[in-house]
């Protein structure tokens, strides 16, 4: 029975998003662990520094073609096209 409640709230992603998604080159957001302690968090209510080696989200700058924005993973509001 849970079962049934639980999957029904989530909903299912149409064919058509991957087929979208793979005509892309690249990704529209990076996870790494942060490779020093200088980038500070985007979020407004944080802006803290993220310690290097903790694990970081960046997001695609297609102008300068490089990832930037980083936030910290907790900090993070996952798009809906990522979920």
């Amino acid at each position: 029975m849970i079962y049934k409640q639980t999957y029904t709230l989530i909903p299912s992603i149409k064919y058509e998003y991957y087929e979208e998604a793979a005509k892309e080159d690249v990704p529209g957001y990076k996870v790494e662990l942060a490779k020093s302690g200088r980038s500070k968090c985007s979020k407004k209510d944080c802006g803290g520094k993220i310690d290097k080696d903790s694990i970081r989200v960046g997001s695609l700058d297609k102008v300068a073609g490089s990832y930037g924005r980083w936030h910290h993973l907790e900090c993070w509001r996952v798009p809906k096209k990522v979920q």
